[in-house]
């Protein structure tokens, strides 16, 4: 068997290096130097392969260990392998060899996913971190961010329920779930994302149609969120697309209508303001009327209270002055002088009397001679 695996290569590796050789050389300065490395390497595989047939065709396993044992640490066999003669094929065929390793081995990042597409047509595995092989020359890697990716949409007006119209700044923040359904429809970072920034545009507009201005700006605004990530993620999925939130970060006025809608809001505003006045001056009214009619009340009251309480004085006074008066009439001739001087000598009036005047008879004793 060994014989006939010899003959074979040898009259295979002959007929290539025959047609090789029969190139055009003076072309080529380097072919006789190829020539002869491949030469040497076909030499050198054509040996092992004689010394293998041998240790197989041996019954004896006596011989056969020891032809393996000679094989493996013979150190004769590896110093006619390693011959300068050899030297040079034998780099040549480490850099091969470690070439063609490289193009078969590939990593994948833990941030990342991979597909091999094999001539051109993507195969059905998702290769996720670590280290992979593939065939070299015939199969290529295409790699995927897994992590999560935002996408920033340019300002783009939308119509309110209530025919506003305002400026939306949103945003989105998705991921790349299937990469062999995103290389099938989209294939690149850009791509999905003109294609996310028209579903949500379209989503977002749908929803702000069956909402007013103040439901969007506060009410309602968290729940057309949820609503819109959610019609958006199920419209995604068939691009190997996750949509994981969309946001609302700014909410304008279009410079066209600010100035209108500005001015509309001030008279709005004193509108109500003015409406807010005079339902405090009616109030003021209110509570003032109501005041002064609980001071009247009081008041009357009061002197009510007093006019009672005067005439109770005044009877008991006159009572008290009867009671004097009919005791000792002196006393009341001697009261009613000093009442008229009172009544006469107010101010700054000077008035001269004689001793015996009337006025001053009250202002004598009894036992007074003058």
């Amino acid at each position: 068997m060994g014989k006939t695996i010899y003959t074979m290569l040898s009259a295979k590796n002959a007929g290539i290096f025959k047609k090789f050789s029969s190139e055009k050389t003076h072309a080529f300065p380097l072919s006789a130097y190829f020539a002869k490395a491949y030469s040497s390497i076909k030499g050198s595989l054509c040996k092992i392969l004689t010394v293998f047939s041998e240790n197989a065709s041996d019954k004896n396993e006596n011989n056969k260990s020891t032809k393996i044992k000679q094989l493996q640490f013979n150190p004769l066999f590896f110093k006619k392998l390693f011959t300068p003669q050899n030297l040079v094929p034998l780099l040549i065929a480490v850099v091969i060899l470690i070439l063609v390793a490289s193009q078969s081995i590939f990593i994948v990042h833990q941030t990342q996913k991979a597909i091999v597409v094999q001539l051109g047509n993507p195969r059905n595995i998702t290769f996720g971190p670590g280290m992979h092989f593939k065939i070299p020359l015939i199969q290529n890697v295409i790699y995927f961010d897994a992590r999560i990716l935002d996408y920033d949409a340019r300002p783009a007006e939308a119509l309110t329920s209530d025919k506003k119209t305002i400026m939306l700044d949103n945003y989105a923040r998705w991921r790349i779930i299937s990469p062999i359904d995103f290389y099938r429809t989209v294939r690149t970072i850009p791509a999905a994302q003109a294609r996310l920034d028209a579903v949500v545009y379209s989503h977002l507009r749908a929803q702000l149609g069956s909402h007013t201005l103040t439901e969007v700006v506060s009410s309602e605004r968290s729940e057309i969120m949820e609503k819109v990530t959610e019609d958006t993620s199920r419209q995604m999925k068939e691009f190997g697309i996750e949509v994981i939130d969309v946001r609302i970060k700014r909410t304008d006025l279009p410079r066209e209508n600010q100035r209108a809608i500005f001015d509309r809001m001030r008279a709005e505003r004193e509108r109500q303001a003015k409406q807010y006045r005079s339902e405090g001056t009616e109030e003021s009214t209110k509570i003032r009327s109501e005041a002064d009619k609980e001071r009247a009340i009081i008041l009357a009251d009061a002197n009510y209270q007093a006019q009672v309480l005067q005439g109770e004085g005044d009877g008991e006074a006159a009572r008290i002055y009867g009671d004097a008066f009919s005791k000792e009439p002196s006393f009341y001739e001697f009261q009613r002088g000093l009442q008229a001087m009172q009544k006469s000598l107010s101010g700054n009036s000077k008035i001269f009397l004689s001793g015996d005047h009337p006025l001053l008879q009250s202002l004598k004793l009894p036992d007074s001679k003058n």
